[in-house]
């Protein structure tokens, strides 16, 4: 592993451990979290930037990045295969009385003003550290499948909810397939902050025209 993603990834990791410590040992209150939060994500993604600002000039798969024909395609068959993934998913924890969780709407819906850090900061930080930094690391001592695999398993382990689990693992190998298909670290960006801001979006209109 490069020494700059050393850096990197033990920055992102021990920060966001601090984070959540402090809010369990301090119990912090919202408006607090939300400044810190304002404060954390932007200064993590500037540091994992400036760690990786010659690495991110580079190709991560030795292939060519994809058309922006293809591009587009990808991200759209992307999201209908993880929409759908998700619907099947869910449908199949139905059938063991196990509740769902979606934590970006739990935590939007509980303060509005960590909508920034989640649904924009939160996705490019994720995004380099997990699919540019520990999917390329694991791609250098694995086929892209195991790579896929092990990466989605960090990810969906990374935060830290039983229920959540199934649906961050699908998630995740959908993003890091896209990835791969597309060569292109925007495609599972866009795809991360599409999917953030969704049940956002699904729970204001059901409200508006009042389904929930």
């Amino acid at each position: 592993m490069k020494k700059n993603f050393g850096y990197a990834l033990l920055i992102y990791f021990c920060s966001l451990l601090l984070l959540d410590l402090m809010v369990y040992i301090f119990n912090l209150n919202t408006r607090l979290l939300e400044v810190l939060s304002y404060i954390i994500f932007p200064l993590l993604l500037i540091t994992i930037i400036y760690l990786l600002k010659e690495d991110l000039k580079l190709k991560v798969f030795e292939k060519e990045k994809s058309s922006v024909k293809k591009t587009i395609l990808v991200i759209c068959m992307s999201f209908f295969f993880a929409f759908a993934g998700i619907m099947i998913i869910t449908f199949v924890k139905s059938f063991f009385d196990t509740p769902n969780e979606n934590i970006t709407a739990n935590d939007i819906n509980t303060s509005p003003y960590m909508f920034i850090p989640i649904v924009l900061l939160g996705p490019l930080v994720e995004e380099l550290v997990f699919r540019r930094m520990i999917l390329h690391v694991f791609s250098k001592k694995f086929n892209i499948f195991i790579s896929i695999i092990l990466t989605s398993f960090l990810f969906s382990s990374w935060h830290f909810s039983i229920l959540s689990f199934p649906h961050l693992f699908w998630i995740s190998i959908v993003f890091s397939y896209s990835y791969y298909l597309t060569n292109r670290l925007s495609v599972p960006i866009i795809l991360h902050i599409i999917w953030n801001l969704l049940p956002i979006l699904l729970f204001n209109f059901g409200s508006i025209v009042g389904i929930i």
